[in-house]
């Protein structure tokens, strides 16, 4: 078992050896670089004063607290909406299940006890 680890740890040091030298490569590179100055290359940008980008920061945050204002009142508009959906849901359903429960008699076939108190008198009875 050791010996597989010994590789392992002999490339991880290879591998730290290496990053190590092409570090030192890359961070060599751009001193020598900034040192000569090529005759194409764009001019600098200027310096831009503290003050101007308190003021830009300033802007931006009171731009993100104007939005989350507008986010947080859209927000409870739509809450009440939602809440007077789920209401007008509720009503629907108890309306719905109000019907239903009413044309169930209907449908229904009638007993014979049912069918003989809905019949009208005889006329020839109610004179006796």
């Amino acid at each position: 078992m050791s010996a597989t680890r010994r590789p392992a740890t002999r490339l991880r040091r290879s591998a730290l050896a290496g990053g190590g030298l092409l570090a030192a490569a890359v961070l060599s590179v751009p001193a020598a670089g900034s040192a000569a100055a090529r005759p194409d290359d764009p001019p600098a940008p200027a310096q831009v004063p503290i003050s101007q980008l308190l003021t830009q920061l300033h802007t931006y945050y009171q731009q993100a607290e104007t939005a989350t204002q507008g986010y947080d009142q859209a927000k409870e508009t739509a809450d009440k909406k939602r809440a007077a959906a789920r209401t007008a849901d509720r009503q629907l359903a108890a309306q719905r299940t109000a019907v239903a429960a009413a044309r169930i008699p209907v449908r229904r076939p009638a007993s014979a006890g049912e069918i003989r108190s809905c019949r009208a008198p005889r006329p020839e009875l109610a004179s006796g």
